[in-house]
């Protein structure tokens, strides 16, 4: 299947383990991305895919996660730490977006690490 700018429903896929995001920084972080993303591009809202469920299991991860959320986003920003790849979620997704790059031959132009 080939994935047409009409399918992109999101700006942003968000990436992260909830360990790090313990005190709220990411919510943060996205928030204040957000708020200058609207005024750098004339207002227009940015919209991400941040996912603030647990996921218990892959079956989750594969409906909501994968279907509804990294297939349908322009960019993948990853939260990079050592619980980020200690996560096998998190690398999940890493792989899939990976996987997802190569498919369409772009490869490493929408993934950015946020160390």
């Amino acid at each position: 299947m080939r994935i047409t700018e009409s399918m992109l429903e999101y700006d942003l896929f968000i990436s992260y383990s909830r360990a790090d995001n313990g005190s709220g920084w990411i919510n943060r972080f996205l928030e204040t991305l957000a708020d200058e993303h609207q005024k750098f591009s004339g207002g227009r809202s940015l919209k991400y895919f941040f996912d603030r469920d647990d996921i218990e299991n892959f079956a989750h991860w594969r409906s909501e996660i994968f279907n509804k959320g990294l297939t349908r986003s322009r960019l993948f920003l990853a939260f990079v730490s050592p619980s980020y790849f200690a996560s096998e979620v998190c690398r999940q997704e890493w792989r899939a977006w990976i996987d997802q790059e190569i498919a369409l031959h772009v490869l490493s132009s929408g993934a950015a690490p946020i160390y």
